[in-house]
């Protein structure tokens, strides 16, 4: 279903098809996610298998591991059968990430003389499945970058119209948004409001200072990047091209360059103008259709989201045929069950109201 989250030797970048997907699959180190031993199985790729059911509650640590009381134990020991005041228990609190799988589907439906008088049928058959499950991944990053559940204008992607909001929600257009919350609508990290301005280091720099201890290393963050910011970005001195990497590099799925050591992964998903989907200086669609003139990039915190996939390999992408024969046509149908939620979504920081 999914490659790995990292490729060697990768020097031409991709934009979508799983470019976010497979660059944020890395599940947080086991010290942050108890319950490892106890049924949750992690894969190679990083993605989290639901074992049974369509939900899974994922036990986390909400507080640190620091020693109650006091740090030493200060009794001293004067007779060999003494024994020192009992070391105080650390008393850690906990609390659940829920992993909820849900069905993004696409139903594609071709008459049976397009391919069965075509010059080359086996050549459309093979090309139609592979256009559909390019299709059905591309909708699935969508959900992962601007997934909202909120089913009313206030979604973070507006209301579905044709004119002034084609990438907003609607009942019957762009339905999958609504499926998962994404990373942009599960920021809590402090964000950064670049003041209509084009981006600058200090944006950057202020967004890595509100990831907290997130931050520190910076192999463990990427930023995600619209087209139009990367091109921004361009004369930032301390912005590493991949032609300066070397032929040995690590390079991530989707990743075009570094800045300050954290990879940068440029998407199509985030807010652009090619897209029709700037946003306002509050970093959300708005009704006010002027106001939408701006972009936005999101530092992430690569321990942050996790994606759950089911157990069968049947209820992951899966691609069926089959007959209408009534109606003389064929159906192509892909299929994928994905979970998607955020173990600590204050490490994920945004920086709205970016000028493109």
């Amino acid at each position: 279903m999914i490659s790995g989250w990292w490729t060697k030797g990768n020097t031409e970048p991709k934009v979508g098809s799983h470019a976010i997907k497979d660059s944020i699959i890395k599940v947080t180190n086991p010290v942050f996610l108890i319950g490892i031993d106890g049924g949750i199985a992690v894969s190679q790729d990083g993605t989290i298998t639901i074992p049974a059911g369509l939900v899974m509650n994922v036990p986390k640590f909400t507080s640190g591991h620091e020693p109650e009381g006091p740090a030493y134990v200060a009794t001293e020991i004067t007779a060999a059968l003494d024994s020192a005041t009992s070391i105080r228990e650390s008393d850690p609190d906990t609390a659940e990430v829920t992993l909820t799988l849900r069905t993004i589907a696409i139903n594609l439906q071709i008459q049976r003389k397009h391919i069965g008088y075509n010059v080359a049928p086996a050549a459309v058959e093979s090309y139609l499945r592979e256009d559909i499950v390019k299709n059905l991944t591309e909708r699935e990053e969508d959900v992962i970058v601007n997934g909202d559940t909120d089913v009313t204008s206030a979604n973070i992607n507006n209301a579905y119209d044709a004119t002034n909001h084609p990438h907003g929600y609607g009942a019957t257009t762009n339905q999958w948004l609504i499926m998962q919350e994404g990373i942009r609508n599960s920021a809590t990290g402090t964000a950064v409001d670049a003041g209509g301005d084009a981006i600058a280091t200090t944006d950057f720099t202020s967004a890595f200072k509100n990831q907290g201890k997130y931050g520190v290393d910076p192999n463990e963050s990427l930023i995600l990047v619209s087209m139009d910011l990367f091109q921004g970005m361009q004369d930032m001195t301390e912005l590493l091209t991949l032609d300066k990497y070397g032929p040995r590099a690590t390079v991530l799925t989707g990743e075009v360059a570094k800045y300050k050591g954290r990879a940068v992964i440029v998407t199509d998903k985030m807010p652009s103008t090619q897209m029709d989907t700037l946003t306002n200086s509050g970093g959300i669609r708005s009704s006010s259709t002027a106001t939408n003139t701006l972009t936005e990039a999101t530092v992430v915190w690569k321990g942050a989201p996790m994606i759950g996939v089911p157990a069968l390999a049947d209820n992951a992408l899966n691609v069926a045929i089959y007959l209408r024969p009534d109606l003389d046509r064929r159906h192509w149908i892909a299929r994928e069950d994905f979970a998607l939620a955020f173990t600590y979504p204050e490490a994920i920081v945004r920086i709205i109201n970016i000028l493109p």
